[in-house]
Protein backbone atom coordinates (compact mmCIF):
# COMPACT_ATOMS: atom_id res chain seq x y z
CA UNK A 1 0.00 0.00 0.00
CA UNK A 2 2.76 2.45 0.95
CA UNK A 3 4.84 3.76 -1.95
CA UNK A 4 6.88 6.33 -0.02
CA UNK A 5 9.07 5.36 3.18
CA UNK A 6 9.66 8.87 4.32
CA UNK A 7 8.48 12.83 3.99
CA UNK A 8 11.37 14.20 4.30
CA UNK A 9 10.23 17.95 5.04
CA UNK A 10 8.38 16.79 7.77
CA UNK A 11 11.24 16.54 9.74
CA UNK A 12 12.35 20.11 9.77
CA UNK A 13 9.00 22.20 10.90
CA UNK A 14 9.86 24.74 13.51
CA UNK A 15 7.29 24.52 16.43
CA UNK A 16 6.90 28.88 17.37
CA UNK A 17 4.65 28.98 19.58
CA UNK A 18 1.81 27.95 21.99
CA UNK A 19 -1.38 29.21 23.86
CA UNK A 20 -1.92 29.19 27.85
CA UNK A 21 -4.30 29.01 30.38
CA UNK A 22 -7.89 29.28 29.12
CA UNK A 23 -8.40 32.17 27.27
CA UNK A 24 -8.88 31.85 23.81
CA UNK A 25 -5.40 33.12 21.78
CA UNK A 26 -5.13 34.13 17.83
CA UNK A 27 -1.84 32.52 17.00
CA UNK A 28 -0.20 32.00 13.30
CA UNK A 29 0.78 29.10 12.65
CA UNK A 30 4.43 27.97 11.11
CA UNK A 31 6.16 25.61 10.53
CA UNK A 32 -21.87 -12.56 8.35
CA UNK A 33 -22.79 -14.05 8.59
CA UNK A 34 -25.96 -13.37 9.61
CA UNK A 35 -28.05 -10.61 10.30
CA UNK A 36 -30.39 -9.47 13.28
CA UNK A 37 -33.05 -7.23 14.45
CA UNK A 38 -32.91 -4.72 17.00
CA UNK A 39 -33.28 -6.52 20.45
CA UNK A 40 -34.24 -3.84 23.01
CA UNK A 41 -38.08 -4.14 22.20
CA UNK A 42 -39.99 -1.07 23.13
CA UNK A 43 -39.50 2.36 22.21
CA UNK A 44 -40.20 5.07 24.80
CA UNK A 45 -37.64 7.69 23.68
CA UNK A 46 -35.94 10.20 26.46
CA UNK A 47 -34.59 13.41 26.91
CA UNK A 48 -30.98 13.78 28.19
CA UNK A 49 -29.69 15.20 30.97
CA UNK A 50 -27.49 18.18 31.87
CA UNK A 51 -23.79 18.68 33.72
CA UNK A 52 -25.48 20.58 35.78
CA UNK A 53 -25.18 20.41 39.48
CA UNK A 54 -28.12 17.82 40.23
CA UNK A 55 -28.52 14.84 37.75
CA UNK A 56 -31.08 13.46 36.04
CA UNK A 57 -33.22 10.97 37.74
CA UNK A 58 -34.02 7.81 35.56
CA UNK A 59 -36.14 4.74 35.75
CA UNK A 60 -35.98 1.45 33.83
CA UNK A 61 -39.28 0.04 32.25
CA UNK A 62 -39.35 -3.95 32.29
CA UNK A 63 -36.40 -5.90 30.19
CA UNK A 64 -37.22 -3.88 26.98
CA UNK A 65 -33.87 -1.59 27.84
CA UNK A 66 -35.31 1.52 27.21
CA UNK A 67 -34.56 4.20 30.30
CA UNK A 68 -36.55 7.61 30.51
CA UNK A 69 -34.87 10.42 32.36
CA UNK A 70 -34.60 14.23 32.03
CA UNK A 71 -32.23 17.00 33.27
CA UNK A 72 -32.46 20.44 34.60
CA UNK A 73 -29.95 22.85 32.37
CA UNK A 74 -26.80 23.22 31.13
CA UNK A 75 -23.23 24.16 32.25
CA UNK A 76 -19.95 25.19 31.30
CA UNK A 77 -16.90 25.13 32.96
CA UNK A 78 -14.71 28.73 33.64
CA UNK A 79 -14.05 29.11 30.04
CA UNK A 80 -15.24 25.85 28.31
CA UNK A 81 -19.07 25.61 26.77
CA UNK A 82 -22.25 24.52 27.50
CA UNK A 83 -22.25 20.63 28.22
CA UNK A 84 -24.84 18.25 27.85
CA UNK A 85 -25.48 14.60 29.02
CA UNK A 86 -27.61 13.36 25.88
CA UNK A 87 -28.36 10.01 27.93
CA UNK A 88 -29.93 9.57 30.96
CA UNK A 89 -27.38 6.06 31.99
CA UNK A 90 -24.21 5.64 32.66
CA UNK A 91 -22.15 5.33 29.22
CA UNK A 92 -18.89 4.80 27.54
CA UNK A 93 -17.93 4.42 23.95
CA UNK A 94 -19.24 7.53 22.47
CA UNK A 95 -19.37 8.84 18.73
CA UNK A 96 -21.14 11.52 17.23
CA UNK A 97 -22.04 12.97 13.86
CA UNK A 98 -24.16 15.54 12.06
CA UNK A 99 -26.65 15.39 9.12
CA UNK A 100 -27.22 18.37 6.44
CA UNK A 101 -29.91 19.45 8.07
CA UNK A 102 -28.20 20.33 11.38
CA UNK A 103 -29.30 17.23 13.64
CA UNK A 104 -26.81 16.00 15.86
CA UNK A 105 -26.89 12.28 16.29
CA UNK A 106 -24.92 10.27 19.04
CA UNK A 107 -24.54 7.03 19.73
CA UNK A 108 -23.01 4.86 22.90
CA UNK A 109 -22.61 1.81 25.36
CA UNK A 110 -24.60 1.52 28.71
CA UNK A 111 -22.45 0.94 31.70
CA UNK A 112 -22.92 0.38 35.39
CA UNK A 113 -26.00 -2.24 35.00
CA UNK A 114 -27.12 -0.94 31.83
CA UNK A 115 -26.47 -3.25 28.68
CA UNK A 116 -27.45 -1.45 25.89
CA UNK A 117 -26.36 0.30 22.71
CA UNK A 118 -27.56 3.67 23.06
CA UNK A 119 -28.87 6.13 20.20
CA UNK A 120 -29.81 9.97 20.76
CA UNK A 121 -30.66 12.42 18.69
CA UNK A 122 -31.26 16.77 18.89
CA UNK A 123 -32.65 18.61 15.82
CA UNK A 124 -31.93 22.46 17.51
CA UNK A 125 -31.46 24.26 20.61
CA UNK A 126 -29.15 20.83 21.66
CA UNK A 127 -27.51 22.95 25.18
CA UNK A 128 -31.03 22.10 26.29
CA UNK A 129 -31.21 19.05 28.21
CA UNK A 130 -35.19 18.84 26.83
CA UNK A 131 -33.81 19.13 23.27
CA UNK A 132 -32.41 15.75 23.17
CA UNK A 133 -33.79 12.35 22.70
CA UNK A 134 -32.53 8.85 23.12
CA UNK A 135 -33.41 5.19 22.80
CA UNK A 136 -32.35 1.56 23.96
CA UNK A 137 -31.98 0.00 20.42
CA UNK A 138 -30.45 -3.43 21.53
CA UNK A 139 -28.77 -5.43 23.95
CA UNK A 140 -24.89 -4.95 24.55
CA UNK A 141 -22.23 -7.25 25.40
CA UNK A 142 -19.47 -6.98 27.79
CA UNK A 143 -17.12 -7.81 24.82
CA UNK A 144 -18.68 -4.54 23.34
CA UNK A 145 -16.42 -1.31 22.51
CA UNK A 146 -15.53 1.28 20.44
CA UNK A 147 -19.14 2.98 18.94
CA UNK A 148 -18.71 4.15 15.43
CA UNK A 149 -21.70 6.78 14.46
CA UNK A 150 -22.32 8.30 10.70
CA UNK A 151 -25.57 9.43 9.11
CA UNK A 152 -26.38 9.05 5.29
CA UNK A 153 -26.86 12.14 3.33
CA UNK A 154 -30.56 11.65 4.12
CA UNK A 155 -29.95 12.27 7.60
CA UNK A 156 -30.56 8.64 8.91
CA UNK A 157 -28.26 7.39 11.47
CA UNK A 158 -25.45 4.51 10.89
CA UNK A 159 -23.68 2.66 13.50
CA UNK A 160 -20.82 0.05 14.10
CA UNK A 161 -19.38 -1.89 17.32
CA UNK A 162 -16.77 -4.00 17.94
CA UNK A 163 -18.14 -7.34 19.56
CA UNK A 164 -17.07 -10.51 20.42
CA UNK A 165 -14.00 -9.63 17.94
CA UNK A 166 -16.43 -8.86 14.70
CA UNK A 167 -17.72 -5.57 13.84
CA UNK A 168 -21.79 -5.08 14.13
CA UNK A 169 -23.14 -3.21 11.75
CA UNK A 170 -26.30 -1.09 12.52
CA UNK A 171 -28.94 1.12 10.42
CA UNK A 172 -32.21 3.04 10.85
CA UNK A 173 -34.59 4.13 8.20
CA UNK A 174 -36.87 5.86 9.77
CA UNK A 175 -38.58 6.50 13.38
CA UNK A 176 -35.02 5.86 15.18
CA UNK A 177 -36.13 6.93 18.33
CA UNK A 178 -38.11 3.30 18.04
CA UNK A 179 -35.55 0.20 19.27
CA UNK A 180 -38.06 -1.63 16.70
CA UNK A 181 -36.68 0.24 13.43
CA UNK A 182 -32.98 -0.93 14.00
CA UNK A 183 -31.56 -4.02 12.10
CA UNK A 184 -27.96 -5.48 12.51
CA UNK A 185 -25.78 -7.27 10.95
CA UNK A 186 -22.33 -9.02 11.93
CA UNK A 187 -19.98 -8.19 9.04
CA UNK A 188 -17.66 -11.15 7.90
CA UNK A 189 -13.85 -11.71 8.78
CA UNK A 190 -13.02 -7.89 9.72
CA UNK A 191 -11.45 -8.79 13.18
CA UNK A 192 -9.66 -10.93 15.57
CA UNK A 193 -9.32 -11.16 19.02
CA UNK A 194 -6.54 -9.12 18.45
CA UNK A 195 -8.78 -6.28 16.75
CA UNK A 196 -10.60 -4.52 19.35
CA UNK A 197 -8.00 -2.46 21.27
CA UNK A 198 -6.51 -0.95 17.97
CA UNK A 199 -9.67 1.14 17.76
CA UNK A 200 -9.66 4.15 20.74
CA UNK A 201 -9.96 6.70 18.20
CA UNK A 202 -13.74 5.56 16.86
CA UNK A 203 -12.98 6.52 13.24
CA UNK A 204 -12.64 2.89 11.41
CA UNK A 205 -16.02 3.53 9.95
CA UNK A 206 -17.58 5.63 7.11
CA UNK A 207 -20.30 6.41 5.11
CA UNK A 208 -19.98 7.64 1.25
CA UNK A 209 -22.32 10.78 -0.16
CA UNK A 210 -24.64 7.89 -1.77
CA UNK A 211 -25.15 5.31 1.19
CA UNK A 212 -22.53 2.98 0.71
CA UNK A 213 -20.61 2.13 3.54
CA UNK A 214 -16.66 0.87 4.37
CA UNK A 215 -14.72 -0.48 8.09
CA UNK A 216 -11.65 -1.19 8.85
CA UNK A 217 -10.23 -3.66 11.04
CA UNK A 218 -7.05 -5.90 12.27
CA UNK A 219 -7.42 -9.67 12.96
CA UNK A 220 -5.49 -11.46 14.46
CA UNK A 221 -2.55 -12.04 12.29
CA UNK A 222 -2.46 -7.94 11.79
CA UNK A 223 -3.60 -8.09 8.78
CA UNK A 224 -5.33 -4.57 8.07
CA UNK A 225 -8.83 -5.57 6.55
CA UNK A 226 -11.49 -3.85 4.86
CA UNK A 227 -15.21 -4.33 4.38
CA UNK A 228 -17.76 -2.41 1.59
CA UNK A 229 -21.20 -2.45 1.33
CA UNK A 230 -22.54 -0.37 -1.47
CA UNK A 231 -26.65 -0.70 -0.43
CA UNK A 232 -29.10 -2.97 1.51
CA UNK A 233 -26.09 -2.90 3.93
CA UNK A 234 -28.51 -4.86 7.16
CA UNK A 235 -27.90 -8.29 4.97
CA UNK A 236 -24.86 -10.28 5.49
CA UNK A 237 -24.51 -10.79 1.71
CA UNK A 238 -24.23 -7.15 0.64
CA UNK A 239 -20.40 -7.38 2.11
CA UNK A 240 -17.24 -7.55 0.15
CA UNK A 241 -14.21 -7.79 2.41
CA UNK A 242 -10.23 -7.57 1.15
CA UNK A 243 -6.88 -7.75 3.32
CA UNK A 244 -5.36 -4.39 2.16
CA UNK A 245 -1.98 -4.97 4.36
CA UNK A 246 -0.04 -8.46 6.02
CA UNK A 247 3.24 -7.01 8.10
CA UNK A 248 5.34 -8.12 10.92
CA UNK A 249 3.85 -5.30 12.53
CA UNK A 250 0.54 -3.77 14.33
CA UNK A 251 -2.05 -1.35 12.25
CA UNK A 252 -4.27 0.86 14.95
CA UNK A 253 -6.41 3.19 14.82
CA UNK A 254 -7.86 3.55 11.42
CA UNK A 255 -9.18 7.01 10.20
CA UNK A 256 -11.40 6.29 6.92
CA UNK A 257 -12.88 8.38 4.46
CA UNK A 258 -15.02 8.14 1.22
CA UNK A 259 -13.32 10.59 -1.37
CA UNK A 260 -15.22 12.44 -3.89
CA UNK A 261 -15.94 9.92 -7.09
CA UNK A 262 -16.54 7.21 -4.38
CA UNK A 263 -12.61 6.35 -3.88
CA UNK A 264 -11.65 5.45 0.01
CA UNK A 265 -8.88 7.08 2.10
CA UNK A 266 -6.95 5.72 5.60
CA UNK A 267 -4.53 6.75 7.85
CA UNK A 268 -3.29 4.27 10.39
CA UNK A 269 -0.75 3.95 13.05
CA UNK A 270 1.90 1.86 12.69
CA UNK A 271 4.21 -0.22 14.84
CA UNK A 272 7.07 -2.59 14.00
CA UNK A 273 7.15 -5.53 15.80
CA UNK A 274 10.97 -5.48 16.21
CA UNK A 275 11.56 -1.93 16.10
CA UNK A 276 13.52 -2.54 13.01
CA UNK A 277 12.38 1.03 11.63
CA UNK A 278 10.27 3.82 13.80
CA UNK A 279 6.56 3.91 13.79
CA UNK A 280 4.79 5.77 11.93
CA UNK A 281 1.91 7.36 9.93
CA UNK A 282 0.44 5.98 7.08
CA UNK A 283 -1.86 7.68 4.58
CA UNK A 284 -3.34 5.12 1.65
CA UNK A 285 -5.52 5.88 -1.19
CA UNK A 286 -7.48 4.31 -3.75
CA UNK A 287 -9.93 5.27 -6.42
CA UNK A 288 -11.58 2.22 -7.31
CA UNK A 289 -11.45 -1.37 -6.50
CA UNK A 290 -10.89 -0.88 -2.88
CA UNK A 291 -11.15 -4.62 -1.84
CA UNK A 292 -7.68 -5.10 -3.60
CA UNK A 293 -4.46 -4.39 -1.75
CA UNK A 294 -3.08 -3.79 -5.24
CA UNK A 295 -5.43 -0.70 -5.89
CA UNK A 296 -3.73 1.33 -2.72
CA UNK A 297 -1.19 4.06 -3.29
CA UNK A 298 0.53 5.54 0.47
CA UNK A 299 2.54 7.49 1.73
CA UNK A 300 4.40 6.71 5.28
CA UNK A 301 5.51 9.85 7.43
CA UNK A 302 8.26 9.49 9.83
CA UNK A 303 9.57 9.92 12.09
CA UNK A 304 7.28 9.12 14.40
CA UNK A 305 6.64 7.11 17.56
CA UNK A 306 4.13 5.24 19.79
CA UNK A 307 3.07 8.03 21.23
CA UNK A 308 1.20 9.51 18.08
CA UNK A 309 -2.16 9.98 17.89
CA UNK A 310 -3.98 10.94 14.29
CA UNK A 311 -6.92 12.45 12.43
CA UNK A 312 -8.19 12.48 8.55
CA UNK A 313 -10.79 14.53 7.63
CA UNK A 314 -11.88 16.00 4.16
CA UNK A 315 -11.91 19.69 3.42
CA UNK A 316 -15.08 20.78 1.08
CA UNK A 317 -13.51 20.41 -1.67
CA UNK A 318 -12.32 16.54 -0.72
CA UNK A 319 -8.76 16.88 -0.29
CA UNK A 320 -7.18 14.83 2.53
CA UNK A 321 -6.18 16.90 5.70
CA UNK A 322 -3.77 15.02 8.70
CA UNK A 323 -3.84 16.12 12.00
CA UNK A 324 -0.62 14.08 14.24
CA UNK A 325 -0.35 14.30 17.77
CA UNK A 326 3.28 13.23 19.18
CA UNK A 327 3.73 12.90 22.80
CA UNK A 328 7.00 13.91 22.96
CA UNK A 329 9.25 11.13 23.56
CA UNK A 330 10.74 11.40 20.04
CA UNK A 331 13.46 14.14 19.95
CA UNK A 332 12.67 15.41 16.39
CA UNK A 333 9.59 15.81 16.73
CA UNK A 334 8.47 16.81 20.60
CA UNK A 335 5.27 17.11 21.82
CA UNK A 336 3.49 18.54 19.19
CA UNK A 337 0.56 18.79 16.58
CA UNK A 338 1.21 18.49 12.68
CA UNK A 339 -1.17 19.63 10.30
CA UNK A 340 -0.54 17.96 7.08
CA UNK A 341 -2.39 18.87 3.30
CA UNK A 342 -2.49 17.45 0.34
CA UNK A 343 -4.53 18.39 -2.81
CA UNK A 344 -3.86 16.02 -5.26
CA UNK A 345 -1.69 12.37 -6.86
CA UNK A 346 -1.79 12.52 -2.27
CA UNK A 347 -0.10 8.91 -2.80
CA UNK A 348 3.36 10.50 -3.51
CA UNK A 349 4.82 12.11 -0.59
CA UNK A 350 5.83 15.06 -2.33
CA UNK A 351 2.28 16.62 -2.75
CA UNK A 352 1.70 16.69 1.04
CA UNK A 353 2.99 19.97 2.95
CA UNK A 354 2.33 21.27 6.13
CA UNK A 355 3.19 22.76 9.79
CA UNK A 356 3.48 22.40 12.98
CA UNK A 357 0.84 24.14 14.97
CA UNK A 358 1.38 26.60 17.85
CA UNK A 359 0.15 24.81 20.46
CA UNK A 360 0.46 21.48 22.14
CA UNK A 361 -0.23 19.31 25.25
CA UNK A 362 1.78 17.35 28.12
CA UNK A 363 0.36 13.47 28.50
CA UNK A 364 1.48 10.16 27.37
CA UNK A 365 -0.04 8.55 24.14
CA UNK A 366 -2.98 6.43 26.18
CA UNK A 367 -4.38 9.97 27.66
CA UNK A 368 -4.45 11.68 24.23
CA UNK A 369 -6.81 11.79 21.57
CA UNK A 370 -7.32 14.08 18.16
CA UNK A 371 -10.28 14.88 16.17
CA UNK A 372 -10.33 17.43 13.01
CA UNK A 373 -13.45 18.37 11.14
CA UNK A 374 -14.23 21.09 8.11
CA UNK A 375 -17.12 23.25 7.84
CA UNK A 376 -19.00 24.27 4.44
CA UNK A 377 -16.46 27.54 4.46
CA UNK A 378 -13.20 25.79 4.93
CA UNK A 379 -13.24 26.41 8.98
CA UNK A 380 -11.07 23.67 10.60
CA UNK A 381 -11.44 22.60 14.03
CA UNK A 382 -9.24 20.36 15.59
CA UNK A 383 -10.54 18.85 19.24
CA UNK A 384 -7.55 17.44 20.93
CA UNK A 385 -7.07 16.67 24.91
CA UNK A 386 -4.77 15.32 27.24
CA UNK A 387 -5.81 12.98 31.04
CA UNK A 388 -7.52 16.57 32.68
CA UNK A 389 -7.82 19.03 30.11
CA UNK A 390 -9.80 19.01 26.42
CA UNK A 391 -8.95 21.86 23.88
CA UNK A 392 -10.45 22.90 21.19
CA UNK A 393 -8.44 24.37 17.95
CA UNK A 394 -10.19 26.66 15.05
CA UNK A 395 -9.12 27.73 11.71
CA UNK A 396 -10.51 30.29 8.91
CA UNK A 397 -8.45 29.11 6.12
CA UNK A 398 -4.79 28.72 5.03
CA UNK A 399 -4.62 26.24 7.61
CA UNK A 400 -1.85 23.78 6.74
CA UNK A 401 0.30 27.10 5.72
CA UNK A 402 2.29 29.94 7.49
CA UNK A 403 -0.62 32.40 6.94
CA UNK A 404 -3.19 30.40 8.41
CA UNK A 405 -4.33 32.08 12.25
CA UNK A 406 -5.23 29.55 14.73
CA UNK A 407 -7.38 29.85 17.47
CA UNK A 408 -7.41 27.79 20.62
CA UNK A 409 -9.36 27.36 23.62
CA UNK A 410 -10.13 25.56 26.34
CA UNK A 411 -12.90 23.25 26.66
CA UNK A 412 -13.06 21.86 29.93
CA UNK A 413 -11.06 21.06 32.46
CA UNK A 414 -10.93 17.95 34.92
CA UNK A 415 -11.14 20.38 38.02
CA UNK A 416 -14.43 22.00 36.10
CA UNK A 417 -16.03 19.26 35.19
CA UNK A 418 -15.76 17.45 38.83
CA UNK A 419 -17.27 20.95 40.36
CA UNK A 420 -20.19 20.60 37.76
CA UNK A 421 -20.87 16.77 37.28
CA UNK A 422 -22.13 15.01 40.19
CA UNK A 423 -21.06 10.89 40.81
CA UNK A 424 -23.91 8.73 41.01
CA UNK A 425 -22.57 6.48 43.94
CA UNK A 426 -22.06 8.10 47.42
CA UNK A 427 -18.70 7.07 47.85
CA UNK A 428 -15.19 9.23 47.33
CA UNK A 429 -14.52 9.71 44.43
CA UNK A 430 -10.98 11.39 43.40
CA UNK A 431 -12.26 13.42 39.89
CA UNK A 432 -13.45 13.12 36.52
CA UNK A 433 -10.79 12.78 33.78
CA UNK A 434 -10.58 12.22 30.29
CA UNK A 435 -9.12 8.30 30.17
CA UNK A 436 -11.82 6.31 28.31
CA UNK A 437 -12.96 6.85 24.81
CA UNK A 438 -12.71 9.14 22.04
CA UNK A 439 -13.11 12.93 21.82
CA UNK A 440 -14.34 13.38 18.70
CA UNK A 441 -15.66 16.71 16.81
CA UNK A 442 -18.13 17.66 13.93
CA UNK A 443 -18.65 21.35 12.50
CA UNK A 444 -21.79 23.01 12.87
CA UNK A 445 -23.34 25.27 9.91
CA UNK A 446 -23.15 28.36 11.58
CA UNK A 447 -19.46 27.87 12.17
CA UNK A 448 -19.47 26.51 15.28
CA UNK A 449 -18.42 23.05 16.91
CA UNK A 450 -20.36 20.14 18.38
CA UNK A 451 -18.11 17.21 20.43
CA UNK A 452 -18.33 14.06 22.43
CA UNK A 453 -16.06 13.06 25.45
CA UNK A 454 -16.36 9.94 27.18
CA UNK A 455 -15.52 10.56 31.30
CA UNK A 456 -13.88 8.52 33.72
CA UNK A 457 -14.05 8.62 37.70
CA UNK A 458 -12.42 6.18 40.20
CA UNK A 459 -13.39 5.81 43.38
CA UNK A 460 -10.75 6.28 46.26
CA UNK A 461 -10.93 3.28 48.42
CA UNK A 462 -12.69 0.49 47.02
CA UNK A 463 -16.10 0.07 45.55
CA UNK A 464 -19.29 2.94 45.33
CA UNK A 465 -21.79 1.47 47.94
CA UNK A 466 -21.09 -2.14 46.90
CA UNK A 467 -21.62 -1.33 43.29
CA UNK A 468 -18.49 -0.05 41.25
CA UNK A 469 -15.53 1.08 41.37
CA UNK A 470 -15.78 4.14 37.98
CA UNK A 471 -18.37 5.89 36.79
CA UNK A 472 -18.21 6.69 33.26
CA UNK A 473 -20.13 9.68 31.64
CA UNK A 474 -20.94 10.14 27.70
CA UNK A 475 -20.96 14.40 27.44
CA UNK A 476 -22.12 16.63 24.70
CA UNK A 477 -19.94 19.95 24.10
CA UNK A 478 -21.45 22.69 22.03
CA UNK A 479 -19.02 25.76 21.25
CA UNK A 480 -18.79 28.90 18.71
Amino acid sequence: MKQTIVASWLIALIFTGCSSGTSSSNTSGSSGASSSSGASGSSGASSGSAASGSSGASSSSGSSGTTNGSGSSSTSGASGPPFVLPFPVETVESSIAMDSAGTLHVGALGWDGDTHLWYASCASNCTAPASWSAVAIDASQATDSAVALRVTPDGLPRLTVLRNSAVVYYECNGSCLTAGSWTSVTTPNLVGTFGPPNFDEHEYFAVSPTGAAAIFSVDNSSNLNLALCSGSCAQAGSWTTGTLGTTTGVWSDPHVTFLPGGGLAVSTHYADYNRAVPDSVIYDECASGCNLAASWTGVEFTPSNSGARHALALDPSGHPRLAVFYDGSDATVGNTVQFLACDAACGTAASWSGVVLPFTAPGAVNEKRISLAFDANDRATLAYRDLDTGWVATCPSGCATTTGAWTTSTVATSAELTAALPFAHPCAIGAWLFTDGHYQVTALPNGGWALTTDLTAKATGGLCNGVASFEFRSLVGLGP
